[in-house]
């Protein structure tokens, strides 16, 4: 049955009410009365709710002259008609604060402003104050603003409810989300990389901003809307609109401006501020967003050293960094002929070395550049460096790596400048073999993440691999095609994964136990239960199924199958 997205469309007034009839041809926004729009519902032109009237005090339903609060908690029917509706926590929009706030519902009638979740309130309720996307937020609450300048550049100041609302280019570089609920909501979402409008299943909740309802929607506000190129340091330059430059090496591009550079980022060229401009720029804080106010180091080029700062959240310059050693290497602090950085004092200051004032036994006196001049800096001598044991995946396990993957994963590392990589969702290519593109959360972003352990199937589990290539089939969780052979399913140890891989869809041996690979295939033996030996040393052939006489080489003795659990 045809119906308006929330909340009934209205009716035309017969000559008893048990004639009155939804319209369903209305033509322009005249053909409804107050409150009401005209609707496109399938083949149909029906005068549904506007989102004002359900985000009301009102709900979308006739006032309730009784009632005295802001939203309606409906009645609770345990005593009437022998039905029984238990109370839960629902969302409803209060227009006065601009903000959904949590109420109890008795669990029956009421009105249409109230939401499972604050999510679907403030995805509903949003366009009241923002035209695209969910006002900026601290905490709870709008970030309020009175001009442009109090909003980050990703944000505009919606001057009429003073909040900032996400700019175009800020909504169409978002990855895609499905959500993690349980329903199955057609809605479109822009691939900036393919710059398209795609389809996908909203889960119906938890998503982005980067959700729209109909694909003209999605194409009206993300046309030619390109994806954020990443700079090796720093923000890609954008014009006034706040959208990103697109240049070339080869001149088929805008040309940068001065102070920056062409950049491919591996799928899209920017221009990103060079490293001279970077390091001479004064610290600045920046504009105050939902992230909130932290620490952070930029390079003195007075005193050659970096130095802290409290920086607001968002914005700001390219001179800015998250740890000491990130700008000490970036702006070459130290200058060492052979290599490591210089010794420090107690108060972390870099040691000015002298007759008087020696180094330390692994160091020597050296004279090194720091900018203009010339300084003498301890530095680490050949026969201290060597000493040192080797370095081996140090930068797999430091403090960014080690925060963008789920527990008991880790990140790939780009092994010439010791970044995360990041990836693109079911994008070919964009993560390396057996590491699959996960999604962070906080950091609104994908990283491709393998198993530290290597592997890449649930305990008991067997993992397919093609039979040319030996290759395992990376796959996609709930998709509604069927990307595994007979007998296996797409899986992932990872709560909520989007991606996983071909594993076997029941266990390969009772009780979970280790099952023998054939060293050709890679895949478990298979062998017949009570046969004379057929299994390697250590092994014997076990079945999860008593009544089969098939099953598979399986580690120790027979077990019984009781105690399987599935």
């Amino acid at each position: 049955m045809l119906a308006c997205k929330r909340g009934s469309p209205q009716y035309t007034t017969g000559s008893s009410q048990n004639e009155d009839e939804p319209i369903n041809n209305c033509q322009t926004a005249s053909s409804c009365t107050s409150n009401y729009e005209c609707t496109t519902i399938g083949s149909m032109q029906m005068c549904c709710p506007t989102v004002s009237s359900i985000c009301s005090n009102t709900g979308g339903r006739p006032i309730d002259a009784i009632r005295n609060t802001n939203f309606d908690p409906g009645m609770s029917m345990k005593r009437s008609f022998s039905l029984s509706f238990s109370t839960s926590s629902r969302y409803y929009y209060d227009a006065e604060q601009g903000r959904c706030i949590a109420f109890t519902y008795n669990g029956a009638l009421g009105n249409f402003n109230n939401f499972k979740s604050a999510a679907d309130c403030e995805l509903f309720c949003a366009k009241l104050q923002c035209k695209y996307g969910t006002p900026l937020k601290i905490g709870a609450a709008n970030q309020r603003c009175s001009n442009n300048a109090d909003c980050p550049s990703t944000h505009e100041c919606q001057s009429d409810h003073n909040v900032c609302c996400p700019r175009p280019q800020a909504i169409c570089s978002q990855p895609l989300r499905l959500g993690d609920c349980k329903q199955s909501v057609r809605r479109y979402w822009y691939n900036a990389v393919t710059r398209a409008c795609e389809i996908f299943d909203y889960t119906g909740c938890q998503g982005n901003d980067n959700n729209f309802e109909t694909l003209l929607e999605c194409q009206n506000t993300c046309e030619n809307i390109i994806p954020e190129p990443q700079c090796p340091q720093g923000d890609a330059y954008k014009d006034y609109q706040g959208n990103y430059y697109v240049c070339s090496n080869s001149g088929a591009g805008n040309s940068c401006p001065v102070n920056y550079e062409c950049y491919f980022d591996g799928y899209v060229w920017g221009c990103c501020p060079t490293k001279a401009y970077t390091c001479t720029l004064s610290p600045h804080k920046g504009v105050t967003c939902g992230s909130g106010s932290s620490y952070r180091y930029f390079y003195n080029s007075q005193t050659q050293e970096c130095e802290s700062f409290q920086y607001n959240g968002c914005d700001g310059n390219s001179n800015n960094f998250a740890t000491r050693d990130d700008c000490e290497s970036y702006c070459s602090v130290g200058g060492c002929p052979s290599g490591g950085t210089p010794e420090r004092n107690e108060f972390g200051q870099l040691m000015v070395c002298s007759a008087t004032q020696v180094c330390p036994t692994t160091h020597e006196c050296t004279s090194v550049n720091s900018g203009s001049s010339v300084v003498n800096r301890c530095c680490p001598t050949r026969s201290y460096i060597c000493s040192l044991p080797p370095q081996q995946g140090s930068a797999c396990s430091s403090s960014a790596a080690a925060q963008v993957c789920p527990e008991g994963e880790k990140a790939y590392v780009n092994a010439v400048d010791m970044s995360v990589r990041e990836c693109l969702i079911n994008v070919e290519g964009s993560c390396p073999s057996n590491y699959l593109c996960r999604f962070n959360a906080l950091k609104n972003r994908y990283y491709c993440c393998a198993s530290i352990t290597g592997d890449l199937c649930p305990a008991g589990k067997a993992l397919y691999r093609e039979p040319s290539s030996k290759s395992p089939i990376r796959c996609t969780i709930s998709s509604s095609s069927n990307q595994c052979p007979t007998g296996y399913s797409c899986q992932s140890d990872v709560p909520g994964a989007f991606q996983g891989y071909c594993c076997s869809a029941s266990h390969i041996c009772p009780n979970k136990a280790e099952f023998y690979l054939e060293e050709n295939s890679q895949m478990p033996r298979s062998c017949t239960v009570g046969a004379f030996i057929t299994c390697p040393t250590g092994y014997s052939c076990q079945s999860t199924q008593s009544e089969f006489t098939t099953g598979y080489c399986c580690k120790g003795e027979v077990a019984s199958v009781s105690g399987l659990l599935h």
